[in-house]
């Protein structure tokens, strides 16, 4: 007959339904699992006396652990309960107990009236697998087993008193922490308040100051306008000033560079016409020389040749008259041809010097 049973932190998802078959279980231990829930047959289980289902997934409890009587210590997270609620199950198993009995419609007793008859059938069950038991062993260890009740009486007593006692003290101490937080919360409420109004005084100011800015912003910009403006006509009078300077000092420079030019030019255009002058004088002079030249050489050939045409007189008078008719025509074309040349040289000399006169003035 197994009477503890210890699963603890073997990741289990769920209990057997078949656990509800062990009557004899006292201590049952799932403690660190991943139970969701506990099988209705749990209730089965009614010598059991320590149940430790913390640190899983349960949320609920099934009301058939109500139907366990002997039930002394249920252990389990509170805070995670939804059903018996947090604050029932904060209180402790008897409050539990109690919670879930009245869901059933049964009137609770406390484990310690049903304890008794567990701890006799446990002894009736040893006694009927012993052969020869003896009538004052019986009452001897009956006496013994009373005392052992009175013993456990008296510690569950002590430990009530106990539990009562720290369940006093710890409502105190929610009741101071209740306290705390809702003094907390008024301080917090009254500091947030302060600061609400700080915040709103000084967005107040933060908005009448950014008005006075804004104000004087607009007022230097305007000022600012104004003084651009004043510059800006002041500049333009003194380019347009400069302006008129430049171009009279640009007016004054050009009529100086076109006296300096005109006088250039003149004392060019003299000097040219001095050279062109000397130069037609020169090749006049080049050309009489030539002529000279030519008619003397013309002279020269014509004496010659009419000695020439006198020593051969002898041969032709015909011949003679026509090739002194013939030098006569020559005589003559040289002479037009010479004039003609002169004549021609003069009117180039006269295009040229026009032509440069012209250029320059031109220029």
């Amino acid at each position: 007959s197994l009477q503890v049973l210890n699963v603890e932190r073997n990741l289990l998802s769920s209990l057997p339904e078949s656990i509800g078959n062990l009557i004899q279980l006292q201590t049952l231990n799932v403690k660190g699992n991943k139970l969701k829930g506990l099988p209705n047959t749990v209730g089965g289980l009614r010598s059991l006396r320590t149940l430790n289902i913390t640190e899983n997934r349960l949320h609920d409890l099934p009301l058939t652990l109500a139907h366990i009587r002997t039930l002394e210590t249920l252990t389990l997270d509170a805070t995670l309960m939804i059903y018996p609620p947090a604050g029932v199950c904060m209180e402790g198993t008897e409050s539990i107990q109690k919670f879930l009995c009245k869901e059933c419609a049964i009137e609770y007793c406390p484990p310690s009236q049903y304890l008794l008859s567990v701890l006799k059938q446990n002894e009736g069950e040893a006694m009927a697998d012993s052969t020869d038991g003896i009538w004052s062993e019986s009452i001897r260890e009956e006496t013994e087993w009373q005392s052992k009740f009175l013993d456990y009486e008296k510690r569950k007593e002590q430990k009530m008193l106990e539990k009562l006692e720290f369940e006093r003290r710890l409502d105190l101490g929610q009741r101071e922490h209740a306290v705390l937080i809702l003094k907390s919360n008024n301080q917090r409420d009254e500091i947030l308040q302060t600061v609400k109004e700080e915040q709103m005084r000084l967005e107040k100011d933060l908005t009448l100051h950014q008005r006075h800015l804004e104000t004087e912003r607009l007022r230097l910009q305007a000022q600012l306008k104004q003084t651009e403006h004043e510059v800006s006509n002041r500049i333009e009078k003194l380019l347009e000033e400069n302006q008129r300077q430049k171009q009279s000092a640009e007016i004054l420079k050009s009529l100086e560079n076109e006296r300096i030019k005109m006088e250039q030019l003149m004392v060019i255009t003299q000097e040219e016409t001095d050279s062109l002058r000397r130069r037609e004088v020169a090749a006049a002079m080049q050309q009489m020389l030539e002529e000279s030249y030519k008619n003397k050489f013309i002279h020269m050939a014509y004496e010659s040749r009419r000695k020439e045409m006198v020593n051969q007189a002898c041969f032709s008078i015909t011949v003679m008259d026509q090739k002194f008719q013939q030098i006569s025509d020559w005589q003559q074309l040289d002479q037009n041809k010479a004039v003609s040349h002169i004549l021609q040289e003069s009117e180039i000399q006269k295009a040229a010097f026009e032509a440069l006169q012209l250029k320059k003035d031109l220029t």
